[in-house]
């Protein structure tokens, strides 16, 4: 019986340690109404319960090694609790790495010292960009009414205009840039 309670007592710990692992993580779940809740909720459970599972496995097999002297039950709990405690710091790191992808993939455009003339674009176009691997030529697509910025102008032909946009950054002709930008005059004072 006393096996039992402590095997159980265990498991109770791992669900507490589980629900303290899943809190920095609840930090990606937005907070829009009951769907998000539910995220919330399942995240946290299946952190508890999966915490005081690995616990509960552990306890029954820990209970068959003739061991049982309280400085070894110590150590194995300060290594369940870390081996815990780093796959929760490493979900939140990977979580962190995802949404910052994110936010850096939807970021606006602004005004530098490289870049000082914002303009929206009137049509879609095709920027000629270098691989910064190789230096090959490459093509990305900017979307119409994007918001981009202009940067230096090359006088020898071809005269190409600089330009940065949420798709990275390339050369656009001169004669192309006169009719496919509009200048965003709002945007451009100090």
């Amino acid at each position: 019986m006393k096996r039992v309670a402590s095997v159980v007592l265990l498991s109770a710990i791992g669900a507490v340690i589980g629900l303290l692992a899943s809190l920095p993580l609840a930090r990606f779940v937005p907070i829009c109404g009951e769907d998000c809740s539910g995220q919330r909720l399942a995240q946290t459970a299946s952190w508890s319960l999966g915490t005081a599972a690995l616990f509960l496995l552990a306890g029954i097999f820990w209970f068959r090694s003739p061991a049982s002297h309280w400085t070894n039950w110590l150590v194995r709990l300060v290594v369940l609790v870390l081996l815990v405690g780093g796959a929760s710091a490493a979900s939140y790191v990977h979580k962190l790495q995802v949404e910052n992808e994110y936010l850096h993939s939807i970021r606006e455009i602004q005004r530098s010292s490289d870049f000082p003339t914002l303009v929206i674009l009137k049509k879609e176009v095709s920027v000629l960009a270098s691989s910064e691997a190789d230096g090959s030529p490459t093509l990305f697509r900017a979307a119409r009414w994007e918001r981009c910025a202009i940067g230096r102008q090359e006088s020898l032909p071809p005269r190409r205009i600089e330009i940065q946009c949420r798709a990275g950054t390339g050369w656009l002709s001169a004669e192309d840039a006169k009719n496919l930008i509009a200048v965003a005059p709002r945007d451009n004072h100090p």
